[in-house]
């Protein structure tokens, strides 16, 4: 495939890159060039402002790709900026699990993205939640003539995380620093970023088209993750009503069906085959 990923030097789209050239496939990134890449020769790189209309169109009007991988996209008008410059077989947008009323056993008509109408087309002040919804709403309503698929992940997880939300709990154990947890118990879905690449990876290769659930088997709760830090360290979780507000604050328990992925013939890992892993990682400060 001739692939065009914008995001390709970002958490995401640095490991969808990688998955893409392992797979052989031609590559090219849109960014700003404002953050160094390890790609070398084996991408094209346009540099183009995703925030600014004018500098999108003026890169990619009249370009041509297999797949575009739009990980970017965080408002409708996104989503036209790529879509009204560009021809493509397939155009992959990375959304978000964000676009439901969190919930156990989520299927993917629970948001019809067609039937939703955005109160603000834009991305300015705006939520993320409703950026998402509004970025898949005129994707299901304007474009739906176009081949596209819109893959809706959990938190995202991995090293090099420059959120550093995982960092937040593994610092303030070690530190005996309180933390403000108001979810402790909640059972969350997740996905590991590398899974997340070959997710999209996949998709396109195996022209999935629609909307996709996509994260690892099984769910985990924050308790369980300070638990398996205090095994390894010695030292127990300082919660506290007055301590520092934790990153994943205010996600209930959800979890996402995952039947419509596997059915295309992707299978996915267990949260707890890579999650202790990536606690160690924390702990130790990679």
């Amino acid at each position: 495939m001739n692939a065009l990923v914008l995001g390709g030097t970002g958490f995401l789209g640095t490991r969808l890159v990688n998955a893409l050239l392992e797979n052989g496939h031609r590559v090219s990134i849109a960014a700003r060039g404002t953050t160094r890449d390890a790609f070398g020769n084996r991408v094209r790189r346009i540099r183009t402002d995703r925030t600014d209309q004018r500098s999108m169109a003026a890169a990619l009007r009249g370009t041509s790709y297999d797949v575009v991988y739009d990980n970017l996209a965080y408002g409708a008008g996104d989503v036209s900026t790529v879509l009204d410059a560009v021809s493509c077989g397939l155009y992959v947008m990375a959304s978000s699990a964000a676009v439901y009323t969190l919930r156990p056993g989520l299927r993917e008509e629970d948001f019809r993205a067609e039937m939703y109408s955005p109160s603000r087309p834009g991305r300015e002040n705006i939520s993320y939640a409703e950026g998402k919804r509004a970025a898949e709403s005129v994707l299901a309503r304007e474009y739906a003539s176009r081949k596209t698929l819109a893959v809706r992940f959990p938190v995202i997880m991995g090293p090099d995380d420059n959120t550093r939300r995982l960092p937040f709990y593994a610092e303030h154990l070690l530190a005996e620093r309180p933390m403000m947890i108001d979810n402790p118990d909640s059972q969350i879905s997740f996905i590991h970023v590398e899974e997340a690449a070959r997710l999209l990876a996949f998709a396109a290769e195996n022209r999935v088209k629609g909307t996709l659930n996509a994260a690892s088997e099984g769910t985990v709760s924050l308790r369980e993750m300070l638990a398996y830090m205090e095994t390894r360290t010695g030292k127990a979780p300082v919660l506290h009503e007055k301590g520092d507000a934790a990153p994943y604050n205010g996600i209930g328990a959800y979890s996402l069906c995952l039947d419509r992925a596997e059915k295309s013939g992707f299978r996915f890992s267990h949260v707890r085959d890579w999650m202790s892993g990536l606690l160690d990682s924390a702990l130790s400060g990679e």
